[in-house]
């Protein structure tokens, strides 16, 4: 997978060293959450797009696709 890659998780499940479970989409939201950055969309007027991709970079953020 390349990191401007769309994974879309439908459901699932993993199975821990201990033989317990969790739901993959549960699991994935909390690890996600205890992530450093944050990830989002974002709407913006297409004559604005360039310019709001740029004020990411600029504050540190990746531009994925």
């Amino acid at each position: 997978m390349k990191d401007q890659d769309r994974l879309v998780i439908k459901n699932g499940y993993v199975v821990f060293p201990d033989g317990k479970d969790a739901d993959l989409c549960a699991y994935f939201l909390q690890w996600r959450n205890r992530q450093a950055h944050a990830f989002g969309l974002f709407h913006a007027p297409k004559d604005q797009l360039e310019a709001v991709k740029a004020a990411i970079v600029a504050a540190g953020g990746v531009v994925m696709g």
